[in-house]
């Protein structure tokens, strides 16, 4: 399997750069060939249309090597935190920038619904890995929306929608709590699962994704530490 992995966190000491380390570690031991990329200076699109004009797009930086990995890719996989409910806008700008594939749209009286015709010979596989301060009651649903969306509209295969809250956790507790360490393992443990079988287990998920406070009281004394000591530095 060929897999691009797209990066779309400007930090990079931070959660999603650890979570999408480990990610890709268990892709290669997985066998899987991984494009890695770094999208985080992506220019934004500037709806020139000059790429519909029998031209590339005008604007010139790493897109002009992610684009031609997206269309030779069997897999795509994007990394993104989670800023004010939905992707940060240097992925957002990522997804702008793929519209030199689209090649048009069409209708399905079926289903109801628009589609998008793409560059793409086959449908892709589509994992999200997105990580956000808050707790997963309701952070992720925005974002979980517009990926689905994405999904639909580019014919993806989404195959998993990962959503690691509690960020603030993995800074303050790092590898001493065993629970933080059971976590952290089950993301590489599900890029070797993705790698050889186009796929990842529900328990996986569910490891990936387990709670780390015990109550919303106990995340919520917790998260009042964190932005009091942000506020003093």
């Amino acid at each position: 399997m060929r897999v691009l992995l797209v990066r779309g966190n400007p930090r990079k000491n931070g959660v999603c750069e650890r979570l999408a380390d480990l990610f890709a570690a268990g892709l290669k031991s997985g066998g899987a060939d991984v494009a890695d990329f770094d999208v985080s200076g992506v220019l934004p699109c500037r709806g020139c249309f000059a790429c519909k004009r029998g031209g590339a797009c005008v604007l010139r930086d790493i897109m002009d090597s992610v684009l031609p990995e997206l269309v030779s890719a069997d897999a795509l996989v994007c990394v993104s935190p989670v800023y004010f409910y939905s992707m940060n806008a240097q992925l957002k700008a990522f997804f702008d920038r793929c519209f030199p594939l689209v090649n048009g749209y069409s209708y399905d009286s079926q289903c109801g619904c628009f589609g998008t015709h793409t560059a793409f010979d086959s449908q892709k596989k589509f994992v999200s890995i997105s990580a956000a301060f808050g707790r997963l009651d309701g952070t992720f649903d925005a974002l979980s929306q517009t990926y689905r969306a994405i999904a639909g509209s580019m014919g993806f295969d989404y195959c998993a929608d990962i959503k690691r809250g509690e960020s603030v956790y993995f800074g303050s507790l790092g590898e001493s709590s065993v629970r933080v360490r059971c976590i952290l393992g089950s993301f590489e443990k599900a890029g070797a699962e993705f790698a050889k079988t186009g796929a990842i287990s529900p328990e996986t998920i569910s490891a990936m994704q387990l709670p780390i406070a015990p109550s919303d009281e106990a995340f919520s004394k917790r998260a009042a530490v964190f932005w009091r000591v942000l506020n003093r530095e």
